[in-house]
């Protein structure tokens, strides 16, 4: 994961330091989820789960989820994905 994660920051002209320490998923062919830079698992069923960001929420929706690994801010989801999202606090208006 390494590898891509710096060629990705090449590519993305992203500060490397910047890459490493955000959140990032990944999903493959709908059938795992892999997550790393989250801050604690907020809800989980077989059909959803949520996880807390430093800025917002990533969510995981599906049939028959399960977790496979779960770590301090690293979580492996198998199932069937149907749905990924990843949403941001709204700014409030002052």
């Amino acid at each position: 994961m390494l590898k891509f994660l710096d060629e990705f920051s090449k590519l993305s002209g992203l500060d490397e330091a910047f890459v490493f320490s955000s959140f990032r998923c990944l999903v493959v062919e709908s059938k795992a989820y892999y997550a790393e830079g989250f801050l604690e698992v907020l809800c989980f069923s077989t059909e959803e789960i949520e996880l807390k960001l430093k800025r917002g929420t990533a969510k995981v929706v599906g049939n028959n989820l399960s977790i496979q690994k779960l770590e301090p801010s690293l979580i492996v989801v198998v199932g069937d994905i149907l749905k990924t999202e990843v949403k941001k606090p709204l700014k409030s208006k002052v």
